[in-house]
């Protein structure tokens, strides 16, 4: 009988291992298409911790900040992206319901950011390229500029020449 219940318990104990097995593996397979997203997206992804410190920063958001293939896990979002438009997306998102932000660098980059806070981890902060809409909203204000001054140009001239009329005195055949 003992020998029985020993094979019993020992095969119940294989079956659990197993399950048990099977289900971290399937976990970590999730884990690491998780993984391949974040790192293949062109979006870059800011995960802190309530205390501001990094959790997770994907590739491109290492490139958007330059910042290469450091270590930054645990170090302050403020110290390693000395940014003022991030850090005010951060601080005014905390207080307020500011959820979208632009952040320009010098080099006329200008990025969406978009701050959402997430119970029980902290807060993320998502950036998308939006540069080129930047420079064609820029080509189509210069584009006005012109049309308008080209406009404007010919309509001057005109008035012009109306005033020169009232002064010659009254107009005859």
């Amino acid at each position: 009988i003992l020998l029985k219940r020993t094979l019993r318990i020992g095969d119940w104990t294989r079956r659990e291992v197993r399950r048990t097995t099977a289900s971290l593996e399937e976990r970590v397979n999730e884990l690491q298409k998780l993984e391949t997203i974040l790192d293949h997206i062109e979006d870059g992804v800011i995960i802190l911790d309530p205390s501001d410190n990094l959790l997770l920063v994907n590739p491109a958001a290492r490139r958007i900040f330059e910042i290469g293939n450091q270590d930054v896990s645990g170090k302050n979002v403020f110290t390693l992206f000395p940014h003022q438009d991030l850090r005010n997306l951060i601080t005014m998102g905390r207080v307020n319901t500011l959820q979208y932000h632009e952040i320009s660098f010098d080099d006329e980059r200008v990025y969406n950011a978009q701050y959402a806070s997430i119970p029980g981890i902290g807060i993320a902060v998502t950036m998308q390229n939006i540069t080129y809409l930047k420079q064609i909203e820029h080509m189509k204000n210069d584009f006005i500029s012109t049309v308008s001054h080209d406009l404007r140009s010919p309509l001057t001239a005109i008035l012009g020449y109306v005033e020169l009329l009232d002064r010659v005195g009254t107009v005859n055949d």
